[in-house]
C-alpha cells in the first residue's frame, strides 16, 4: 500500500507541478526542497515529511489532498460517495 501511495502522490505532483507550468527547480526553488529530493518523490522513489507536503501544497497552491487525487479519485470528484470507500490504513 505504501508504494501506492507514493505513486499516486508522484503522479499528482507531476501532473499539478505541469498545469501550473513549472519546473522541477523552480517548484524545489518555492517549496524548499531540493530539486533531486523533488525528482525522486514524483519518481515514487522516496517519501516526504508532512511538513514538505506543506510546503508543496502552499508553494503548488492547491488543497493538500489534491496531492493525493489520481485519476481514479479526481479533483471534480472530491465529494462524491465513492470517497467512502478509500481508505488510508490504520494507525
Amino acid at each position: 500500500m505504501r508504494n501506492d501511495v507514493l505513486a499516486v502522490l508522484g503522479e499528482s505532483l507531476k501532473a499539478i507541478r505541469s498545469e501550473k507550468r513549472l519546473s522541477v527547480d523552480e517548484l524545489a526553488e518555492a517549496s524548499h526542497i531540493s530539486s533531486t529530493e523533488l525528482d525522486e518523490v514524483e519518481s515514487a522513489r522516496k517519501a516526504i515529511s508532512l511538513d514538505q507536503l506543506v510546503s508543496l501544497s502552499s508553494a503548488l497552491n492547491v488543497p493538500m489532498l489534491r496531492l493525493f487525487l489520481c485519476d481514479e479519485y479526481p479533483v471534480d470528484d472530491a465529494s462524491s460517495d465513492h470517497w467512502s470507500e478509500v481508505s488510508f490504513g490504520t494507525v
